[in-house]
């Protein structure tokens, strides 16, 4: 490759970004991406024409575990379950049946000094007997949870409460 041709490349690429830019129409950005995405690796060449998007394409990702962000008291959730559950905690506090409610409380997991990973609760609070109360609210119980689960009972001797 020759310089020339590089840079030639490159004044066809930034005219083209200029354009796209100029013009904002979201459905060059959307087929340029198209486009770059049939390229076969190490080679300028298409391995298929670019076609025009689907609906499906210009939708947003479905999330995994078809949970659904949600904000509450200008406070974002994971899931509607775990804004629900907020709001029901929220109601104990303000009864006096709970005491120092926070959320996304950080558990360190180490094993003899060596750092494993991080457990993060949805809500921790005391109750009117004065335990601490982990509690997660899970819709699907993965393997990455159940994992942390034993390790916060082996390490910490905390039992989370699931809901």
């Amino acid at each position: 490759m020759s310089d020339r041709y590089d840079e030639a490349w490159l004044a066809n690429y930034q005219a083209r970004r200029a354009a796209e830019r100029q013009a904002g129409n979201a459905q060059m950005a959307v087929s340029r991406a198209a486009r770059d995405a049939g390229k076969a690796k190490g080679s300028g060449k298409l391995r298929r024409a670019a076609r025009a998007p689907t609906k499906a394409f210009l939708e947003p990702k479905r999330r995994k575990y078809r949970n659904e962000p949600t904000v509450i008291d200008s406070i974002r959730f994971d899931s509607k379950k775990e804004a629900s559950r907020y709001q029901e905690l929220v109601l104990l506090q303000r009864a006096g049946k709970i005491q120092n409610l926070s959320r996304q409380v950080r558990f360190s997991l180490d094993i003899e000094g060596a750092y494993i990973g991080n457990y993060f609760a949805d809500f921790c609070y005391d109750d009117s007997e004065g335990n601490v109360i982990v509690e997660d609210t899970k819709g699907v119980r993965t393997k990455e949870y159940r994992l942390k689960a034993k390790l916060m009972k082996a390490l910490h001797k905390i039992v989370i409460l699931e809901t």
